[in-house]
């Protein structure tokens, strides 16, 4: 039996490799076509007896979302979640191309290695040792598209699941957290605003109206909401930061010096803890401006367009797949993070949910991301006791 077990170890560990390899080598940038990845991963699938499904998003016909199913029944079960898109690689500080798979001191090294095409392939490596185990309940595969432009592909394929009655008991998203179950991670609102002024000469000030001050305005409003969630703050919180955050990450205005700038955009963004809205914040935000900019000169006008959302994750959501993992060995307590994900939307949608996969979030989104081996058999070792 131990015998038996070591060389199914090695046996996915060596097929893990070589999916992660092809995974990697495959540009699928937020925003890009996923149809050569989809092919591949399709055709893999199809071989272990998988039942495939691709979903199209709304937004683009080149990018498709996927599910799959390792059993005969599409009801109940477990289903594993990822995304397949990667940020860009960047351009400085890669010691060796972000699109092929290189080892080194027990780390594999390539854009999307963490952040998660390894999560992607220890569960496509497992496949076929479930397939022969003859599971009495269903896995099953999801795969997302753009969620790093805001968790945009998932709530297409919550739907479609819904639709087509795809329901499993519960979805498992993959992120990297060392192996550590995460019942909780904040919802967050992308937000590009423009405010639209009257141009004119700077040696005439008093007959135009200058956007970039009245923007100021806007941030500096965005300002006193931090500071005031700062003070309010609940010290027993559990996240990092204990509260919503705001942020002004870019700002663009003006033509020329001499020129009073008929428009200012800048690009924002709201973490919100799990229990809040951020479209209702954004509201209130936008109408509280909206009489502000109204009583000093009604001349002003802005638009604040949503460029993405996505909702906070819950604790008190997934409790019984706390106790699933707990059941595979896992003795940790469930962390809470304050980046966003795609289980808030799976949560959302009725699809009890959770983060719990391999690897540190810290070495995501840089040069030379990597893995450690070591985060894979740890992880391994939870998947071979289902």
């Amino acid at each position: 039996m131990v015998k038996n077990m070591r060389t199914n170890r090695a046996v996915i560990l060596s097929n893990f490799e070589q999916i992660l390899k092809k995974l990697i080598s495959f540009e699928t940038l937020s925003d890009s076509s996923t149809n050569l990845v989809m092919d591949w991963i399709e055709e893999y699938l199809f071989s272990c007896g998988c039942k495939v499904l691709r979903f199209p998003v709304g937004y683009n016909t080149k990018i498709e979302n996927l599910y799959a199913t390792v059993s005969d029944k599409k009801v109940g079960g477990i289903c594993f979640s990822g995304h397949i898109d990667v940020v860009p690689p960047q351009d400085k500080g890669w010691y060796t191309p972000p699109f092929e798979l290189h080892k080194k001191d027990n780390k594999l090294y390539g854009r999307g290695t963490v952040d998660m095409k390894s999560f992607i392939a220890l569960i496509m490596a497992m496949i076929p040792y479930w397939q022969s185990k003859n599971l009495k309940t269903p896995i099953h595969l999801a795969l997302t598209c753009d969620e790093e432009l805001g968790c945009k592909g998932v709530s297409y394929l919550t739907h479609q699941m819904n639709l087509n009655n795809l329901k499993p008991d519960f979805v498992i998203v993959g992120e990297p957290t060392e192996c550590i179950p995460v019942s909780s991670h904040k919802g967050g609102i992308k937000c590009t605003t423009v405010i639209h002024g009257i141009s004119g000469h700077s040696s005439t000030p008093a007959s135009a109206v200058n956007a970039i001050y009245y923007a100021m305005d806007y941030v500096n409003y965005l300002r006193q909401i931090q500071d005031q969630a700062i003070k309010n703050s609940d010290l027993g919180c559990s996240f990092d930061p204990p509260y919503t955050t705001y942020s002004v990450g870019q700002i663009f205005g003006g033509t020329a010096v001499n020129i009073v700038p008929e428009n200012c955009e800048f690009k924002w963004e709201v973490r919100v803890l799990p229990e809040q809205n951020p479209k209702v914040l954004i509201h209130d935000i936008n109408s509280y401006m909206l009489d502000y900019f109204q009583n000093i000169d009604p001349r002003i006008s802005f638009d604040t367009k949503i460029n993405s959302s996505y909702p906070g994750l819950s604790a008190a959501s997934n409790r019984n797949v706390v106790n699933f993992i707990q059941s595979l060995g896992s003795k940790v307590n469930p962390a809470v993070v304050s980046f966003g994900a795609e289980a808030g939307s799976y949560a959302q949608a009725g699809f009890s949910s959770i983060l719990w996969g391999p690897g540190s979030i810290e070495e995501a989104h840089r040069p030379n991301e990597f893995i450690e081996t070591s985060q894979i058999e740890n992880y391994l070792n939870y998947l071979l006791n289902l």
